[in-house]
């Protein structure tokens, strides 16, 4: 991502369709400004090896946002099926897997999808990162809130 922000800044590095159809894309500069400043708010979470990210969401653009960010900061990220929150319905998978992980956050790219299982598996002590929900649309999108 460094490399090939330094060597054409202005390519377009990932892209997807926007509820409208069209191209919403991010390029390598603007992929390594996210990525670090979405990493320093990793680091002021507390995340560590001890404390990684969990990530809930499939694979979009958010998510490969938080990705970078986590390389980026030096954090540990583990991307966890999604069918352990949206399929399932006892959610043991997913309790077991953020309990052996002891994430210090878990990011979802929208709340509303994974609300039962967060609340089923969420650890009190762990942060919730949402990407796109009402008041994060507010605020400018995917840049992401932390939710209490």
């Amino acid at each position: 991502l460094v490399r090939g922000a330094h060597a054409h800044p202005d390519r377009v590095l990932a892209a997807r369709r926007g509820a409208d159809g069209r191209w919403i894309e991010i390029t390598y500069a603007r992929m390594l400004e996210r990525a670090r400043a979405l990493g320093q708010g990793l680091v002021d979470l507390g995340l560590s090896a001890e404390r990684p990210l969990a990530v809930l969401s499939g694979n979009d653009l958010e998510h490969l946002q938080l990705m970078f960010a986590a390389m980026l900061a030096g954090v540990p990220y583990a991307p966890i099926s999604p069918a352990y929150s949206l399929v399932s319905t006892d959610y043991g998978k997913l309790r077991h897997t953020l309990g052996v992980l002891r994430p210090g956050a878990v990011f979802v790219a929208e709340r509303a999808p994974f609300a039962r299982a967060l609340d089923a598996a969420l650890s009190a002590d762990a942060a919730l990162i949402v990407a796109n929900d009402a008041d994060a649309q507010a605020d400018g999108g995917a840049a992401g809130r932390v939710v209490p």
